[in-house]
């Protein structure tokens, strides 16, 4: 670790454009300590379809780096193709890629109470249960004052049609605490 030829083998790692490289590369990064942010935040720019790299992105305990990519995220993820309404898909395929960006960026939206509340939205109205699920569970950790109007107009309407019988316990839930 302490050889200083390692920051630039492992930057070159994360740029090589191969999967496992970069995975490697940024494991190394942080028992390194290098800062990778950005340089990931420029390659999901390039294609906003990697899945692997919101969730990697998510990872920043920085509210104002998780803003910016909640904000990219609602403008570069086609949100009205997933907000079909509510199903029971699995979400595989290529065609729930966009599905599965999502979901990278809600398993972590919980802790960053305020962001990202079209993409909360549209995560309740996706055909894919887990997005419904990761949507409520980010709401169940956020102060109902945080949410705004359609936020809470959409939890009302899914809890009248969710088809799985587990997020449908968790909405019920979350009304119940949440008192609506």
């Amino acid at each position: 670790i302490a050889r200083p030829d390692w920051a630039d083998v492992v930057i070159r790692a994360v740029q090589s454009g191969d999967t496992v490289d970069s995975w490697y590369g940024i494991r190394c990064a942080q028992a390194l300590g290098l800062d990778l942010w950005d340089l990931l935040f420029a390659q999901l720019a390039e294609n906003p379809m990697q899945d692997w790299l919101y969730f990697e992105l998510m990872q920043s305990e920085d509210p104002v780096r998780i803003r910016k990519l909640a904000q990219f995220a609602e403008e570069k993820l086609p949100l009205e193709k997933i907000a079909t309404g509510p199903g029971e898909e699995l979400g595989f395929g290529q065609e729930y890629e966009p599905h599965r960006c999502l979901g990278f960026l809600l398993q972590e939206l919980h802790r960053y109470e305020g962001i990202g509340e079209a993409l909360i939205l549209a995560a309740l109205r996706s055909p894919v249960v887990r997005n419904r699920y990761l949507a409520v569970k980010a709401l169940e950790d956020w102060d109902l004052s945080s949410w705004g109007q359609r936020l809470i107009d959409e939890v009302v309407r899914l809890s009248e049609i969710e088809p799985d019988e587990t997020v449908m316990e968790h909405i019920r839930n979350l009304r119940a605490a949440k008192g609506i």
